[in-house]
Order: structure tokens, then sequence, then C-alpha cells
């Protein structure tokens, strides 16, 4: 399955991008997951398939734990899934497009992230729900 992570205007000294790369790396071993740093919001929903599974990382989402996230991707992945697109937004959010699109809307965290922070989360997690979906010992309950 392809993954790809799209949000918009990071700039290029973020401190936050050595990090997304260096969990891209991470990941490789199970899956490529691209990262797509817009230029601007209004580009989240260019070249999409129709079937492909958008997943909306916001503040109003459903809450979920690692093992319940990664059983999730695991169910898309098993069930044939060619691509699922995680799209983080802006500091202001993203449109009414764009919510409407998506497929499933979750939360990464209770408190407010900066944007930033919600990718490297993110990341993270991803990487931690391939760990579980292949018995790789970083995970622990």
């Amino acid at each position: 399955m392809e993954l790809e992570v799209r949000t918009t205007r990071v700039g290029r000294n973020s401190w936050a991008l050595p990090l997304i790369a260096q969990y891209q790396k991470k990941i490789l071993p199970f899956d490529k997951v691209e990262f797509k740093n817009l230029k601007s919001d209004q580009r989240f929903l260019e070249n999409l398939n129709p079937k492909d599974v958008v997943w909306l990382c916001d503040e109003r989402g459903e809450a979920l734990g690692s093992r319940p996230f990664s059983k999730k991707i695991q169910h898309l992945r098993d069930g044939g899934c060619k691509k699922l697109v995680f799209v983080v937004g802006g500091p202001f959010g993203v449109s009414d497009a764009i919510r409407e699109r998506a497929n499933f809307q979750m939360i990464l965290s209770p408190f407010v992230l900066n944007q930033e922070v919600a990718l490297t989360v993110l990341f993270e997690q991803i990487f931690r729900a391939y760990t579980i979906i292949h018995n790789h010992p970083y995970h622990n309950d």
C-alpha cells in the first residue's frame, strides 16, 4: 500500500523536517511513505484517485490508540487499499472540501498541536503501527 502525508507551507528550515526524514527511513523496511509539503492548502485534493483513502488529522476527529490505529492501517492494506493519504492542515486548519473528501478524521492528541509537532507525532505513529503489524519489539503496552 502506498502511503502519503500531505501538509502545507512547512518552511524548508523547519526543525521537523529532519525528524520526518528519519521516520521515513525507519518506515521504509515496511512501506514507503511520501511526504508532500504543498505551497497551498488548495492543492490538498490534487491528483487524488477516487479510490484513494484520505485520513484527515483534525482536533475534532476520532481518538485512536496505537493498536487500533495499526489495526485500521492493516485492515486497509489487507483489504486491497492502494493508497492511504494523511492530511495535516496548516495553522488555520483545512477547508470544508477537504473535510468532505476525508474518509476518516482522527485526532492525534487532545491537546491542540502546532503543525510541525502534529507531523512528527503522525510519522512516529505510522512507524509504531507498522512495528505492531509486524510484531517488531519497538512497541510495548
